[in-house]
């Protein structure tokens, strides 16, 4: 049995004649006659009584029609479904997260992509950012975040920039250090500064160290926290300073200040891209990369974020 079958058959049932039956659907006659027989010898059971002039249903007929009907619906609807996801407009999208950086893009961007989309679901994935290119190549995520060339720049991947800003050195309200209008590394060595992360896995503590190897240094303190919020508690508090992007006084109401860093060395600023997978094929995550852009471009580079280029 196929679905021809079913359609042929409430055709016949709606007209109650073969022969205007046949012309709605542009058979001949003893085509459709044969195809509603070949239905009935599957089925085992008679659905129409014949005579010259016009055709009725038989109780099996009539209990068959609404099943029938309701069956030729859903494969309808399937087919819409179908094609609406495919168009990108229903389905699921899993986003990675963009931590303490989130608000300063990423809500207006689920927005507007909620009044285009409105029948896709937007999952985040609350995953470290090391860990979001390990998802994006299992699968496991369909758009990821990375700073840097931090596996963003595989030849398997496409990224979009979301953002850029200038580094600086973020300090409690009170802090001595916050009329300065710049700040030289040297003059930090000895402060005590605070990094997200573990003594064994902090990106944050690396680029710090790194930042201060460019220019021969090392900073003699570094303790810990787990989470942006501490981070940011640590400081307005004034029990230490850290290397902070200064998009995130712009965007965030901090209790603190980001004084700027003397020297252009690379290591002062950074860039966040958007991620997926080169082979994608989801037209979710082409319409919501699309909706990333305009989120972005055309602000300063510095203090605020702006966005450059797909890469």
């Amino acid at each position: 049995m196929e679905l021809r079958h079913l359609r042929y058959f409430t055709v016949v049932a709606e007209e109650l004649n073969f022969r205007r039956a046949a012309e709605r659907l542009h058979l001949t006659r003893p085509a459709l006659s044969k195809q509603i027989k070949d239905l009935e010898d599957e089925l085992g059971v008679r659905l129409l009584e014949r005579n010259t002039v016009r055709a009725s249903l038989t109780d099996a007929g009539r209990v068959y029609l609404v099943e029938a009907q309701q069956i030729l619906a859903h494969a309808q609807r399937a087919a819409a479904l179908a094609k609406e996801a495919a168009a990108g407009r229903r389905g699921t999208l899993t986003v990675g997260s963009a931590g303490a950086l989130a608000p300063i893009f990423l809500p207006n961007a689920l927005k507007s992509f909620h009044e285009a989309f409105p029948d896709v679901e937007v999952v985040l994935q609350e995953l470290p950012f090391p860990d979001q290119m390990t998802g994006l190549a299992a699968g496991e995520l369909q758009i990821a975040f990375a700073f840097g060339d931090n596996g963003s720049n595989s030849p398997h991947f496409q990224r979009l920039l979301v953002l850029q800003s200038s580094l600086g050195i973020a300090v409690a309200r009170n802090h001595r250090l916050i009329r300065r209008p710049q700040l030289s590394l040297k003059e930090l060595v000895d402060e005590n500064f605070v990094c997200i992360g573990t003594e064994c896995n902090s990106d944050h503590a690396d680029h710090l160290r790194r930042l201060f190897a460019s220019e021969g240094l090392k900073p003699r303190r570094i303790k810990y926290c787990q989470g942006f919020d501490s981070l940011a508690s640590i400081i307005a508090s004034g029990h230490g300073i850290s290397l902070m992007l200064h998009a995130l006084e712009t965007y965030r109401n901090l209790e603190m200040k980001i004084v700027p860093l003397e020297g252009a060395t690379e290591h002062l600023e950074l860039h966040m891209w958007a991620v997926w997978r080169k082979d994608e094929a989801s037209q979710l995550v082409h319409n919501f990369i699309k909706l990333l852009k305009p989120e972005t471009k055309g602000r300063k580079a510095y203090p605020a974020p702006t966005v450059l280029r797909a890469a």
